[in-house]
C-alpha cells in the first residue's frame, strides 16, 4: 500500500471518527433535551390535574370513581397520549384513564418511595404488551392527609420517534462527508506527495544512468517535503563535488606518475642495451632522481590519506613561534641569498600535532622560496587573534592570480605546472596545509600580500595567553 494511500486512509478515518463521534454527542443531547421535555409535559399535567381534583371538577377520560374529582366538565383536559393512574395509600390502582384501553400502569418500589416521603419520583417503566413509558409518580396530599399518588405517563416511543428522522439525516450526512473526505484526502496526499515523487523520479535517474547534475525543482516554501528536497540537492551537490574531485584525482595522479615512468622505463632500456659507461651513468642518475620523485608524490598521498581518516594524531601542547623559527632555520640553505623573517607575539600555544604543523610551516616556507627572486624576501608572522593562532607566510614574488585562488589547495594544482615540476613539487604540498588545519580545528587562506606576491594565513584554536611581542625579538635568517 502506498503512503499517499495509506495518509488518505488515515485522513478518512478520522474525519470519520470525529463525525461520528459528533452525532453521538448530539444524538444523546438531543435525546436528553426530549426527554426533559417529556418530563416538563409531565409535570405540568400531574399539576394541572391536581389542581382541578382540588377545585371539584373532573379530568376528562378518568373514570368518575374518586370523590376528589367529581364528574363535570368532562372533556377540559382531553389529551390522548398522556395517561393516568391513581394508586391509592395501599399501592393499589383506584382510577386509570380510559385512554389506557383496561391496562394499568405497573405500581413499582417509586410509587412507595413517593407514599413514603411524599417527594415526586420519575421512572421509565414497561407495560405488559412492550410499550415504553415515562412515569412520573406524583403524591395527593388532602388537609395534611396522603389520599395516595398520581402516575401520569406518556409513551417514550412517540418521544423517542420524533428524533428518528434526525437518524437518516445524520447517516446521509456522514455518508456525504467520507465521500468528500476521500477525494479531498486523494487529491492533497497526490499533491504533498508531488515532491516526493520527484525526489524518488531524480534519484532512480541518477542510479541508472549515473547523472549527478540532476536537482529536484523545490521552489519556494519551507514544509517538510520542501526541507527534504533541498536537502537532497545539497547531498547531490556534495557527492557531485566528490566524485568530480575522485575523477580529477585519478586523472593527475596518472599523470603525475606518468612522466617518472616513462623515464624510469627509458633509461632502464638503455641500461639493457648494454651502452656506453657513461650513458649507463645518466641512466641510472635519472632512474634514481625519477624514483626519488615518485617517492615524494606516494609521501605526500600518504599523508593526505592519513588525514582524511584522521589516523595517529598525537595533539599536545606546541609554541608556534618557535616551531616556525625550527622549521624556518632548516630551511635557510634551501633560501640562498632570500631574506626569511619570523616576526610576531613572543608566544602563542595551541594544541597539535607537532610533526604535522612543523610540515605546514615547511610547505609554505617551500612554496614562498619557490616563488621567490633569489633577492626576494619573505616574512612569518605569528599572533593571537581573538581565541586564534594566526601564522601568516608572505613573500614578494609572483603572487596568484585571483582565478587561482578557489583551487589553490586542490591535489596536483600548480599555478604554473612546469615550474613546479622544475623544482621538484609533487603538487599536493598546500592540500596537506589546508587538511592539517582542518584536522586540528582551523582553517588556511590565499591571497595577495602586501609585499606583492603571496600570502598564507592559516588559523588554529589558540590555548592561553599569549606573551607581549618584545619579549623575543624578531629573527632573520638568511645567507
Amino acid at each position: 500500500m502506498s503512503i499517499r494511500l495509506k495518509l488518505a486512509l488515515w485522513y478518512v478515518s478520522f474525519v470519520v471518527a470525529t463525525v461520528l463521534g459528533f452525532g453521538l454527542l448530539l444524538h444523546f443531547l438531543l435525546a436528553a433535551r426530549v426527554r426533559s421535555e417529556v418530563d416538563l409535559a409531565l409535570q405540568g399535567r400531574a399539576g394541572h390535574v391536581l389542581e382541578l381534583g382540588e377545585a371539584g371538577q373532573p379530568i376528562a377520560g378518568v373514570q368518575p370513581t374518586l370523590r376528589l374529582l367529581p364528574d363535570s366538565i368532562a372533556t377540559k383536559l382531553a389529551q390522548p397520549d398522556i395517561y393516568h393512574q391513581f394508586v391509592n395509600p395501599s399501592g393499589m390502582p383506584e382510577m386509570t384513564s380510559a385512554n389506557l384501553q383496561g391496562r394499568q400502569l405497573p405500581v413499582t418500589p417509586a410509587v412507595y418511595e413517593a407514599l413514603r416521603t411524599g417527594e415526586e419520583q420519575f421512572e421509565d417503566v414497561r407495560l405488559q404488551d412492550g410499550t415504553r413509558m415515562r412515569v412520573l409518580v406524583a403524591p395527593i396530599v388532602w388537609h395534611g392527609q396522603m389520599e395516595g399518588v398520581l402516575q401520569v405517563a406518556s409513551s417514550v416511543d412517540v418521544a423517542e420517534g420524533a428524533i428518528l428522522p434526525f437518524h437518516g439525516y445524520l447517516l446521509g450526512g456522514m455518508a456525504g462527508v467520507v465521500a468528500v473526505a476521500l477525494v479531498s484526502g486523494l487529491y492533497l496526499t497526490r499533491k504533498s506527495m508531488n515532491p516526493v515523487k520527484d525526489l524518488t523520479r531524480t534519484a532512480e535517474a541518477i542510479y541508472q544512468v549515473g547523472d549527478l547534475s540532476r536537482r529536484i525543482e523545490v521552489g519556494k516554501g519551507g514544509d517538510e517535503i520542501k526541507t527534504l528536497g533541498r536537502t537532497f540537492n545539497r547531498m547531490l551537490d556534495s557527492i557531485e563535488q566528490l566524485v568530480t574531485s575522485q575523477h580529477r584525482f585519478l586523472a593527475d595522479a596518472s599523470h603525475e606518475l606518468k612522466t617518472p615512468l616513462t623515464v624510469i622505463r627509458g633509461n632502464a632500456e638503455i641500461l639493457c642495451r648494454g651502452a656506453a659507461s657513461g650513458a649507463d651513468d645518466e641512466a641510472a642518475d635519472a632512474i634514481l632522481r625519477e624514483a626519488t620523485r615518485m617517492q615524494r608524490i606516494v609521501d605526500d598521498l600518504l599523508a593526505i590519506a592519513e588525514l582524511d581518516a584522521a589516523t595517529d594524531m598525537r595533539f599536545e601542547p606546541v609554541e608556534v613561534r618557535a616551531l616556525a623559527e625550527r622549521a624556518v632555520h632548516d630551511l635557510e640553505p634551501l633560501a640562498g641569498s632570500r631574506e626569511l623573517w619570523v616576526q610576531g607575539d613572543g608566544e602563542v600555544l595551541i594544541s597539535g600535532d607537532v610533526d604535522r604543523l612543523e610540515r605546514v610551516v615547511r610547505n609554505l616556507v617551500q612554496n614562498a622560496i619557490a616563488a621567490t627572486e633569489p633577492a626576494g624576501r619573505i616574512e612569518v608572522d605569528v599572533r593571537r587573534n581573538n581565541g586564534m593562532a594566526r601564522l601568516v607566510v608572505a613573500d614578494d614574488g609572483r603572487g596568484i592570480d585571483p582565478e587561482h585562488v578557489p583551487h589553490i589547495f586542490d591535489r596536483f594544482y600548480r599555478v604554473d605546472p612546469s615550474r613546479s615540476r622544475a623544482t621538484g613539487g609533487t603538487g599536493l604540498g598546500l592540500t596537506i596545509v589546508k587538511r592539517v588545519a582542518e584536522a586540528h580545528g582551523g582553517s588556511v587562506e590565499a591571497g595577495r600580500s602586501e609585499l606583492g606576491g603571496a600570502v598564507f594565513e592559516v588559523r588554529l584554536p589558540a590555548e592561553g595567553q599569549a606573551s607581549p611581542a618584545n619579549d623575543r625579538a624578531n629573527v632573520r635568517y638568511h645567507i
